[in-house]
């Protein structure tokens, strides 16, 4: 019976992490597992592969300690914070998920407010905020939070991007869209160069259908392959 038992505790799911619980609320179906603390980064199983260059693929795995990480000379961040510290952060990073999830943008603003006070918000604070501002139609909030996390000292990622993306063309603003997209491609570090992957091209596909931007879609599609090495999904 107690063989039976270590058997049952070892088929069981894991809880689900922020991780996964944040990339369910982006919109690609509840991901599962992952770590979202100071030892791990942005990973888990996605809903339909959102870090990965083909759709159903697995999310990326973050790095140990990713989530503050900063650009190298990055102004005025001294600071260490210590694990009673970063725990507060991820709780807090968690709550505000959850108010994005709801488009709970007042609560979500007061959480990330206060992270960026105290100085410990790190890049999942900022990526969640976009997430949070998208959902409820604040675009200038959105495109704000981008800038202030990049003089931070966070280089966006493509999660970034394509959250802010989402809140561009679902205004139909493919002029915006565009811009974002160049953004991307003009870092003055190549290291800070982002490539898109098939989740922002879906974003940005849909939003041109939407807006009947035809021509503006089929252009991008044609880089699929050409440019970044994509395969189309279904």
């Amino acid at each position: 019976q107690q063989q039976q038992q270590q058997q049952e505790q070892q088929q069981r799911p894991p809880p689900p992490s922020l991780a996964g619980f944040w990339a369910g609320s982006f919109g690609g179906g509840r991901g599962r597992g992952g770590e979202f603390a100071s030892n791990g980064g942005f990973g888990g199983r996605g809903g339909r592969g959102q870090l990965s260059s083909r759709g159903g693929g697995r999310g990326g795995r973050g790095r140990g300690g990713d989530e503050w990480a900063r650009r190298d000379g990055a102004p005025g961040w001294t600071k260490t914070l210590d694990a009673e510290t970063q725990a507060q952060v991820v709780a807090d990073n968690q709550s505000m998920a959850k108010h994005a999830q709801h488009k709970q943008l007042t609560e979500a603003t007061a959480i990330y407010e206060k992270l960026v006070a105290a100085e410990t918000a790190n890049r999942f604070s900022y990526t969640i905020f976009l997430n949070a501002c998208a959902r409820c139609d604040a675009v200038e909030q959105a495109s704000e939070t981008l800038t202030h996390m990049v003089k931070a000292g966070y280089s966006p990622d493509v999660v970034a991007y394509t959250t802010l993306l989402k809140a561009h063309c679902a205004r139909g603003d493919i002029a915006a869209a565009d811009a974002l997209l160049l953004q991307m491609a003009a870092a003055p570090n190549v290291r800070d160069v982002v490539k898109p992957n098939v989740r922002f091209v879906n974003t940005y596909l849909r939003g041109c259908l939407l807006a009947g931007h035809v021509d503006e879609g089929w252009a991008l599609f044609k880089r699929l392959g050409s440019q970044w090495r994509l395969g189309a999904d279904l």
